[in-house]
C-alpha cells in the first residue's frame, strides 16, 4: 500500500510556497522489489455502492415495551457485521507520468526502485510545484497571548492534494506537523499553519466592570464591561493582523446585550458575537482596541455565561 506525504517550504521574504508531494510505499509480500517499476494509484478497488437518501419522518415518541431476555438468548451465536478490507492496489507498469483517470490519479514512478519487504515506508517524490502565497497573522487574545503566522494560497499541484501528512517548514526551519483530512483541488484554497511569532505581543485586559440598577424600583439590573485589546509589532516590515475576540449573545428574551464600541461599520460582527478586525501594522507600531457592551436583566434573575 502507499500513502501521501507532503513537504510545504515557506519563505517569508518572498511569500511563495513550494509543496512537494511524496508517495510512501510498504510492502510485506515477503519478497523484496528490485530494480522494480512502480505505478501509485488514487483508485480504491472496494468502496462500495453510492448512498441513497431515504425519507426523514417525525413522529410522536412511543416507548418501546421492554422485552423479557430468556437466558437462552445469551447463548446464541452473533452474526458478524464486519466489512472486508480494502483490496491490494492493483500495480500497472506504463510510462513514468501522471495520468488522469475517469475516477483517480496514478504515477508512474520514475527510474527503478527498490522497496523491500520489511513493512517500513519507503518515501518516493512525486511531483512539486510553488505558489505565491498571502502571509498573514492571526489572533485570539482572550484564549492566547500569541499570534500566529498562517499562508494562504491556491493548490499549485496539477492534481489534487489527498488526505495525509503534512511537515511545514518556515525559512528552512521545520515549524510543524499537520494533517490533510481533505481533498483539495488543484487551484482551490489551502491555508498552512507556520507557527507563533515570539515578534508580535498581544494582549487582552479587563478596563472596567460596574453594575447598575434601572427603573424606579430597581427592577432591571445592568452589568457592564469594557476591555481592551493591545497589539505590538517589533518585526521590520508592515504586517497583516487579524484579531477576534467576542461579546454575549443571549438565548432568552429576558436578558438584553448591547455592544457599544466597536461599531458595526468599522469592524466584522457574525451572528454568534465573534468581532473581527483587520489590521495593518507598521514596523515597531502598537495598536489599541475597545471592546465595550452591557448585560441587562430582571433584577433577580441568575444567569449564566458571563465573566
Amino acid at each position: 500500500g502507499w500513502s501521501p506525504k507532503y513537504d510545504v517550504r515557506a519563505d517569508s521574504v518572498t511569500g511563495k510556497i513550494e509543496i512537494a508531494c511524496s508517495a510512501a510505499i510498504t510492502q510485506s509480500t515477503g519478497e523484496d522489489w528490485k530494480n522494480a517499476n512502480i505505478e501509485v494509484s488514487t483508485a480504491r478497488p472496494f468502496y462500495g455502492p453510492m448512498p441513497e437518501l431515504s425519507a426523514w419522518y417525525v413522529d410522536v415518541y412511543m416507548p418501546k415495551p421492554v422485552a423479557y431476555k430468556y437466558r437462552e438468548d445469551a447463548a446464541m451465536p452473533k452474526m458478524s457485521m464486519e466489512m472486508p478490507s480494502d483490496m491490494a492496489l492493483e500495480q500497472k507498469f506504463e510510462e513514468p507520468k501522471m495520468k488522469a483517470e475517469a475516477t483517480s490519479f496514478s504515477f508512474a514512478i520514475p527510474g527503478k526502485v527498490n522497496i523491500p519487504s520489511d513493512k517500513q515506508p519507503h518515501t518516493i517524490l512525486l511531483a512539486s510545484s510553488s505558489g505565491e502565497a498571502k502571509l498573514e497573522y492571526h489572533a485570539v487574545p482572550k484564549l492566547s497571548r500569541h499570534a500566529y503566522l498562517t499562508a494562504g494560497l491556491k493548490n499549485p499541484l496539477s492534481f489534487p492534494v489527498l488526505s495525509g501528512q503534512m511537515n511545514i517548514f518556515l525559512d528552512e526551519r521545520f515549524v510543524n506537523t499537520t494533517t490533510v483530512d481533505k481533498q483539495i483541488l488543484p487551484n482551490d484554497d489551502m491555508d498552512f499553519p507556520l507557527g507563533i511569532d515570539e515578534g508580535i505581543k498581544v494582549e487582552k485586559k479587563l478596563l472596567k466592570k460596574f453594575t447598575e440598577y434601572a427603573g424606579v424600583f430597581s427592577r432591571d439590573t445592568q452589568i457592564g464591561y469594557e476591555y481592551s485589546i493591545d497589539i505590538a509589532s517589533s518585526k521590520d516590515k508592515e504586517i497583516s493582523i487579524n484579531v477576534s475576540d467576542n461579546f454575549p449573545v443571549s438565548l432568552n428574551e429576558q436578558i438584553k446585550v448591547a455592544l457599544e464600541s466597536p461599531k458595526k461599520e468599522d469592524v466584522k460582527i457574525s451572528d454568534d458575537g465573534i468581532i473581527s478586525w483587520d489590521l495593518k501594522l507598521k514596523p515597531g507600531e502598537k495598536k489599541s482596541l475597545k471592546i465595550k457592551f452591557r448585560v441587562e436583566h430582571p433584577k433577580g434573575l441568575t444567569i449564566t455565561g458571563l465573566e
